[in-house]
């Protein structure tokens, strides 16, 4: 701002500046009529100066007699702030180890100062971050996610991983990439997953299950169910109808158990221990296979199934005789001489239940006095049934005996 004024000697004339407005080539000067003006700079206009460049803004005014008179306003410029413009952060979530993620943005910067011209962030190539690496190429910036860094997060945690770029004129921007946690399966790392039961043998086997978690702050838990019970006979082919109670007595024969305290690792230890009652209705070399879902959940819910499979082979049991109150283990006859007859049962058991059984007298023994009477007469004077004594699919029976001494009188 400043004053103006103009005077002229002969006393006639009266010249003045009048009251105006100039729009200049930087700004507006204006002037009233009292000969005091005023500068007001457009910063719009100089904003390509730099610190230490100047720019001269020169304004002339005339007066009512045709005087002019110009003022002069210097300029100085002044550093601006380089401005950069772009995307300076990103979200990634955790995946597996081998899958690809990568997120990009740009990224730029100018500089309205002409003298600073041209800045720019120069191309880098891939730089290690914390979980990642970033990259810019032609004001494109780049993440990866190395996915091997991140698989201990559990669900819904956050980390994040940065880099700073500097520009030519050492303008920095920071690049933030905020990296969230999922929930990863369990998994397992070695496993002992068949056992084998023989009737009369061996009736408990056992293994286990390791597994991990890389969550860390995940502790799986386990249970286990019975996926499927099959029976077949000796064959191969044929299969074996089971009871209700034949089938709840293999499956109960089955448990679990965590070995110390699991946390986001641990050994799942199963045992199989079946009574040698539960098996002995199975014939020599029928069998059953029974499956076992074990399943290890994580805190989120994430599940692995692994099938544990008992393979139970069945033996040959010897069939027994009893004598029950019905039946008679001992007859008693007098001598009439003449024939002698009498006749009797005993009750015969046999646990496996696919087999049959028949019977034969096979010897006899003859004590006191055997005067006239040989081993073989004495057999062939005592008869059994000759039909099957327990037919296939049953486990008892009776067995009808009787002796005739036909025309041999005692």
């Amino acid at each position: 701002s400043g004053t103006i004024g103009i005077s002229d000697i002969d006393t006639s004339d009266t010249p003045k500046f009048n009251a105006t407005t100039i729009n200049s080539t930087y700004g507006v000067l204006a002037l009233d009529v009292n000969g005091n003006w005023n500068y007001e700079l457009d910063d719009s206009k100089v904003q390509a100066l730099d610190a230490g460049e100047s720019a001269t803004d020169t304004i002339t005014l005339t007066a009512t007699d045709g005087t002019q008179k110009a003022i002069s306003i210097t300029i100085t410029g002044a550093e601006d702030t380089a401005i950069v413009a772009g995307t300076y952060s990103g979200s990634v979530v955790e995946g597996n180890i081998g899958d690809s993620t990568t997120i990009t943005g740009n990224l730029s910067i100018s500089d309205i100062d002409t003298s600073d011209n041209p800045v720019e962030f120069a191309d880098l190539g891939a730089t290690a971050g914390t979980y990642g690496s970033f990259s810019l190429s032609n004001g494109v910036w780049s993440y990866t996610l190395n996915q091997s860094s991140v698989q201990n997060l559990d669900l819904g945690d956050v980390v994040t991983d940065t880099h700073t770029f500097t520009a030519s004129d050492a303008t920095t921007q920071t690049i933030t990439v905020t990296i969230t946690g999922s929930n990863d399966t369990p998994t397992v790392t070695s496993s002992d997953l068949v056992g084998s039961i023989t009737e009369g043998t061996t009736l408990v086997d056992s293994g286990s299950i390791v597994f991990s978690d890389v969550d860390a702050s995940d502790a799986p838990s386990a249970s286990e169910t019975l996926k499927s019970i099959s029976a077949l006979k000796a064959d191969t082919t044929t299969a074996i109808t089971l009871t209700q109670a034949q089938k709840t007595a293999i499956k109960d024969a089955f448990s679990i158990t965590a070995a110390n305290d699991n946390t986001n690792t641990g050994t799942i230890n199963w045992t199989y221990n079946i009574a040698e009652s539960a098996i002995d209705f199975l014939s020599a070399n029928e069998t059953i296979d029974a499956v076992f879902s074990v399943s290890i959940v994580d805190t989120n819910g994430a599940e692995v199934i692994k099938d544990v499979t008992l393979s139970i082979t069945g033996s040959n049991d010897a069939p027994s005789i009893s004598v029950e109150a019905t039946d008679s283990i001992a007859k008693t006859l007098t001598e009439t001489n003449s024939s002698l007859k009498t006749n009797g049962t005993l009750s015969v058991s046999d646990v496996d239940l696919s087999s049959s059984v028949t019977a034969q007298v096979a010897t006899v023994a003859i004590t006191g006095d055997q005067s006239g009477l040989s081993e073989a007469a004495l057999l062939d004077m005592l008869s059994i049934d000759a039909a099957t004594v327990i037919a296939a699919g049953s486990d008892n029976g009776v067995l009808n005996y009787s002796f005739d001494s036909g025309s041999e009188a005692f």
